[in-house]
């Protein structure tokens, strides 16, 4: 996971949508466009289609390189949630 993640923001920065001077609104920004156009995606019948996965993955993929960028272990935050999540069960 943690190759991919590196690929996903390594690309993001090569498009030239990442830069030193990213900041936290910048990504905050980021993430409500993602969203909107994960909202906007079509869903029929209670079920999604590509394009709304696509979306989703969008948004994941903003919060990834956010967490990334400001020098998270994003694998292990995962890692510490999905525990957390199982701790409350």
């Amino acid at each position: 996971m943690k190759e991919l993640i590196l690929r996903h923001y390594i690309a993001t920065r090569k498009r030239g949508q990442i830069t030193d001077y990213t900041s936290l609104d910048d990504f905050r920004g980021k993430l409500e466009e993602e969203i909107k156009e994960m909202e906007d995606a079509d869903i029929h019948d209670h079920t999604i289609d590509g394009d709304f996965v696509q979306e989703a993955m969008d948004v994941v993929g903003v919060i990834f390189n956010m967490l990334h960028h400001f020098g998270y272990d994003v694998e292990a935050e995962f890692r510490y949630n999905v525990e957390h999540q199982e701790n409350r069960i």
